[in-house]
């Protein structure tokens, strides 16, 4: 997914040290009708729930996955911190 090669490195920049970062994006992706910049603000504001979550957590992990859903694309951040 081309935006993810975008947001990579903000994102592993924006998680607390040590974090294990798993990616599960299929390159067949279709493309999806959205602002880039919104996309990227909506990601944002996941991972950063998520370093809040993790911050306190052992072995910390956050794993980002998508699944083509038809005519949508259905986006799923986790991560194994509290809350």
């Amino acid at each position: 997914a081309m935006w993810w090669d975008a947001m990579h490195a903000l994102v592993v920049d924006a998680l607390p040290p040590g974090t294990a970062l798993r990616v599960a994006l299929p390159r067949d992706l279709p493309v999806v009708a959205t602002s880039p910049g919104a996309l990227a603000q909506v990601m944002m504001h996941l991972v950063l729930n998520a370093r809040q979550a993790l911050e306190h957590t052992r072995d910390p992990s956050l794993s980002v996955s998508a699944v083509d859903r038809g005519e949508t694309v259905e986006l799923r951040v986790s991560d194994n911190g509290s809350g």
